[in-house]
């Protein structure tokens, strides 16, 4: 069932926009706490144990030249381009395990605070606060958070693009936003095309 369904049956759709009444306070509360647990929870012992198969052909890409890269992408894992690339940034200046899983971390941090922000968006800063402390406490979160891959990145950038979804259909207002958000997680992942099964 698509996000503008839901919000059309919920009475929010964006010809029908009430504004969420809620004190500024708590809902920088509802969207800060669930950060910081993810953040706390994502950066314990980042240093543990070895690199897994994965995590080790982004380090072994990663560490290569652009152009390397870009030969390589003409054989393999293209679909994983963007974020070799983006990793190859990353780990230019401090190579190393932590510096691998540490864009994992963040991007589980940020999703939470976004999870947090849809909740409050669409319910009151209750609702969020609880949905991004659910989602930084589950186990699979955890795994993920401290994984040198993609899929933390991937998760916030289709959380933030639900949020800009809602933002849109209620106010008209922030397409583009939308969609370049979509793109980009698109290219780190090609599963996020279903995005737009879930949002239609």
């Amino acid at each position: 069932m698509g996000v503008s369904v839901l919000m059309k049956r919920s009475g929010t759709s964006h010809q029908e926009a009430p504004e969420v009444s809620a004190e500024p306070v708590a809902r920088v509360v509802a969207v800060v706490l669930p950060v910081l647990v993810m953040l706390t929870l994502g950066l314990w012992r980042l240093d543990r144990g070895g690199m897994w198969r994965d995590e080790a052909a982004t380090y072994q890409v990663a560490r290569r030249s652009v152009p390397q890269i870009w030969h390589l992408l003409h054989h393999v894992d293209a679909v994983h381009g963007l974020y070799y690339l983006f990793m190859h940034l990353v780990l230019a200046p401090a190579p190393g395990e932590v510096a691998l899983r540490l864009p994992s971390v963040v991007g589980a941090a940020a999703t939470a605070g976004l999870v947090a922000a849809l909740g409050i968006r669409l319910c009151n800063p209750r609702v969020g606060l609880w949905a991004g402390l659910l989602y930084a406490v589950t186990p699979l979160t955890g795994h993920f958070a401290q994984e040198g891959r993609s899929y933390a990145l991937v998760a916030a950038g289709a959380t933030a693009a639900t949020l800009l979804l809602v933002r849109a259909l209620r106010g008209g207002r922030g397409w583009w936003a939308y969609g370049v958000t979509v793109a980009v997680t698109c290219l780190l992942h090609e599963f996020a095309v279903l995005l737009l099964l879930a949002h239609g």
